[in-house]
This record gives C-alpha cells, structure tokens and sequence, in this order.
C-alpha cells in the first residue's frame, strides 16, 4: 500500500522522540504562526506519520510542528500517512527523508 495525505486528530498522534529535546522557543513560534494562520500556515510541510492501527499514528517527522499545534489549540494535522507495512522505513526514519517522497 502507498502513502496517502489525511487530516489526522491531534489526539491520535504519538510522539516516538524524546520531547524534553525540543527547543521551545521554536515550538513557541510556530504556535504563534499557526494562530495567526487560523490553522495550518500555507508552505509549512505536513508531518509525517506511521499508521499504526486502529486509528493510532506515531510520529516520524514532525514534533515540532505536532506540539505548536497543541499549543496553537489546533484538533488536526495535515499528514503524510505510512501504512503499518512501511515499519521497516520507520526503523531507518532517521536516514530516510520523508518529506521528500
């Protein structure tokens, strides 16, 4: 199965990466970019995501932008959604760019 594009539930999202690591000072400004926007801003990329079964996604790029949406009072994402099958790439996430596929 390939990829597809969905608005994903905020709450149906888990992180996969060590938050306490985020620069919130950056998360800050693109909360503040998305409340401006009323929403996602035009030009900013969707997160990426691996479907994860029923109706659970785990984040493979995009913490950043998945916690200025909380911040923001945001309820959805735009994401590039991997199926389970993809898992293999998801152990690579970090060599794999996936924002270029």
């Amino acid at each position: 199965m390939e990829p597809w594009f969905e608005d994903v539930p905020i709450d149906s999202l888990s992180p996969t990466e060590d938050l306490a690591t985020k620069d919130p000072r950056e998360v800050a400004d693109m909360a503040e970019m998305m409340r401006l926007s009323e929403g996602w801003p035009e030009g900013m990329p969707e997160i990426s995501v691996l479907y994860n079964g029923g109706g659970e996604y785990l984040i493979v790029d995009g913490h950043h932008r998945w916690l200025a949406a909380q911040a923001a009072g945001l309820d959805y994402l735009p994401a590039k959604v991997y199926p389970e099958d993809w898992n293999d790439l998801f152990d690579y996430s970090k060599e794999y760019d996936f924002r270029q596929k």
